[in-house]
């Protein structure tokens, strides 16, 4: 009867060439298009963690965490810190509406045996998770721990998602009889992280072959990511590499740092209830 229901999947990194696409595979199968529906049931519970601040979306630090996103659920802009949609998903089915022609567009669950007639799939998982942590990116940090969650058959909500990543750090070996978690991002003022713990675990990335990797993930003193315009004249240029923490009155930093001997250390630095830059400097 002309109607279109994207199933979604999880995918908050598409693009316009992607919807482009899916446009051209659904107008090789449909003559005619009357409206288009999102379904949105992959992921499950609130879109909005305990402890986020009321502001965080128009303020642009994360979007209603839902399965399927343009650019993050940014408006006007593809990448940075710009205010964000209060309804992402059906965002991208209006959007896909208007290539197909039709201005009809409302979240709708799939019917049972439909016909699949398009798909689009993300890059994968280990170039999404850098672009996650280079940038310090709140949607995408929170679409990967419910992609977690899925593949460890937990549901795919702010609950399933923190304790399926509390069940994977006490596999590696990691204490977490002291860690408080209401998000995969960092977001909430609820999170309650040992510094201990973050040291911990870079130094696992240092020590195991297995999680070295993540060690490339973090942004660069003085390079890329979030740390390309800190330590500009410092000698922990190219050296530091570290993950960034910053809330209204919370500054954290947690990497690797390579010494004049060549001995790699692992710390953290948790400072909360103070001003961001004096950290900054101090850190």
């Amino acid at each position: 009867e002309g109607e279109v229901v994207i199933k979604a999947a999880g995918d908050v990194w598409l693009t316009d060439e992607r919807l482009d696409e899916l446009a051209e595979q659904i107008q090789q199968k449909m003559d005619t298009v009357t409206r288009v529906s999102i379904d949105t049931s992959i992921w499950a519970g609130p879109d909005q963690a305990p402890g986020w601040d009321d502001d965080n979306i128009d303020g642009g630090f994360v979007a209603p965490i839902q399965p399927a996103m343009l650019y993050g659920g940014r408006i006007g802009e593809k990448t940075g810190d710009v205010p964000r949609s209060h309804e992402p998903a059906l965002d991208v089915a209006r959007a896909l509406a208007s290539r197909l022609g039709t201005d009809k567009a409302d979240t709708s669950s799939a019917p049972e045996n439909t016909e699949v007639i398009a798909a689009t799939e993300s890059e994968p998982l280990a170039l999404r998770a850098q672009e996650a942590v280079k940038d310090s990116d709140n949607v995408m940090a929170e679409a990967i721990a419910r992609e977690l969650a899925v593949s460890q058959g937990a549901e795919a909500s702010f609950e399933g998602a923190t304790k399926t990543m509390l069940d994977v750090l006490k596999g590696h070996g990691i204490d977490i009889s002291d860690i408080t978690l209401k998000d995969g991002s960092g977001l909430s003022r609820d999170n309650r992280i040992p510094a201990d713990v973050l040291a911990h675990i870079m130094d696992q990335a240092v020590a195991t072959e297995e999680l070295r990797p993540l060690l490339g993930y973090l942004p660069l003193a003085g390079g890329e990511g979030t740390l390309y315009q800190r330590y500009p004249d410092s000698p922990a240029r190219g050296y530091v590499r570290a993950k960034t923490g910053t809330l209204t009155g919370t500054s954290a930093l947690t990497g690797t740092a390579q010494g004049q001997s060549g001995r790699v250390y692992a710390f953290a630095f948790l400072d909360n209830d103070g001003e961001v830059t004096s950290a900054r400097q101090a850190q």
